[in-house]
């Protein structure tokens, strides 16, 4: 019986380690290999499905937290304060005649995928540094399988299709590639691994957030990151040939994008502070580069007119649909959390999140948002756990035995 009460906690502590890396396989192994597979297959696969297994795993969490509740990872104050600010903003946006369900809900996907990092993580704590790089070790191997497949098979270079949109993926390897940077001893051979996956996607984005990240955080000397600066602009110059030559008409389709919201929002100062609000249609002079792209997107979602995901851009969306002042509330809460983590994963995390953010979505993509969330936690829970160990330690203050009674001194006197 002994035995088995000391073996007890340590299979729970090793079995909740390997549920809190669940969501890691599942965005970066599980996601991908279905929509490849059932590409070449010639299924048409919803990339919406992860959603579902999302909600699923939220009220998993729910119904767990009483009994499996791990104490909060870090302080979330600040962060639920700006969601209960959308949420207002939400169901004023919700009574407006002109606002569309589908592209409204669109935009309140990010607080969705808050709710369910909360409380995966309270409920099974983050992963760890190996997970992330393991995560992304595997990721990195099917874009590069694929790309060798598909290359293969065409004669020629073509770039991955991954998750169904690569530079989802690139955005993932970010991740662990700055892990692999900040512990370059630890993850000498993972870090070049990564960085073949992050060539092989073809990400023009993410190959300038790698070069970033070498330069500002990684522990490299000045020839290291010369090699790193030399293979980024190499990847830079292959990805713009590859996605010319296989017609991909994203090459600069991001330009006018920014151009035309910047065009928008002079002419609407006082939206732009606020917010047109989400799911509120736009009234913009669509670019004749992206009619084509914007015309296909809203028929995806059967809605017609131009809506704040037309844009790609986190924070294009985010100004759009809640305003500038919340986006500079924002920046400030993650120049605020990383300066209290002082570590450079964050300033990695933080890097990531800013020059990402500036093409994609970020916190608004099914299989970046959770990842993303959890990668911070970990990060802040590292360097609360640093600070606890080089927190000096107080000596417990020893009690001083009171003086003897005088009565007490007599009596021993007398005795002897």
């Amino acid at each position: 019986m002994g035995v088995r009460q000391v073996q007890e906690p340590s299979r729970v502590a090793e079995g909740t380690a390997a549920l809190s890396a669940v969501p890691l396989t599942l965005c970066y192994v599980l996601y991908p290999l279905s929509q490849i597979v059932t590409s070449h297959l010639g299924y048409k696969l919803t990339r919406s499905w992860i959603d579902a297994v999302w909600v699923v795993l939220l009220f998993f969490c729910i119904v767990l937290l009483p009994v499996h509740n791990r104490g909060l990872v870090f302080r979330w104050g600040a962060v639920w304060i700006l969601v209960l600010i959308c949420a207002a903003r939400a169901v004023l946006a919700a009574t407006n005649s002109t606002v569309e369900p589908a592209p409204f809900m669109m935009e309140l996907k990010p607080l969705l995928y808050f709710i369910c990092a909360f409380f995966w993580i309270n409920c099974f704590g983050t992963p760890s540094l190996d997970a992330f790089v393991r995560a992304g070790c595997y990721l990195s191997a099917i874009l590069t399988a694929e790309f060798a497949f598909v290359s293969a098979m065409h004669g020629g270079p073509v770039r991955p299709e991954g998750s169904g949109e690569v530079n989802y993926d690139a955005c993932l390897l970010l991740l662990p590639f700055a892990v692999a940077l900040c512990e370059r001893r630890r993850y000498r051979w993972q870090l070049l691994f990564l960085g073949a996956g992050l060539v092989f996607s073809f990400s023009r984005t993410a190959q300038i957030t790698a070069f970033l990240l070498a330069m500002m955080t990684g522990r490299l000397r000045r020839l290291q990151k010369l090699l790193v600066a030399g293979a980024a602009l190499l990847g830079y110059f292959l990805a713009l040939r590859v996605r010319s030559v296989s017609g991909d008409a994203s090459v600069g389709d991001r330009f006018f994008m920014w151009t035309a919201a910047l065009r928008m929002f002079a002419q609407n100062s006082a939206a732009t502070l606020f917010g047109f609000g989400p799911g509120a249609p736009l009234e913009i002079d669509v670019p004749k580069q992206l009619r084509g792209l914007w015309d296909a997107q809203a028929h995806g979602i059967h809605e017609g007119g131009v809506y704040a995901f037309n844009f790609h851009s986190m924070w294009v969306r985010l100004t759009v649909s809640w305003g500038l002042l919340m986006v500079i509330l924002l920046l400030l809460l993650l120049l605020g959390w990383m300066y209290v983590a002082k570590s450079r994963l964050a300033v990695a995390a933080a890097i990531i999140i800013f020059v990402e953010g500036l093409t994609m979505g970020v916190f608004y993509l099914s299989n970046v948002a959770i990842p993303m969330l959890l990668f911070m936690a970990m990060v802040q829970r590292r360097a609360a756990t640093v600070a606890a160990r080089e927190a000096p330690q107080e000596e417990p203050a020893v009690a001083e035995a009171p003086p003897p009674e005088p009565s007490t001194v007599l009596a021993k006197g007398a005795n002897w």
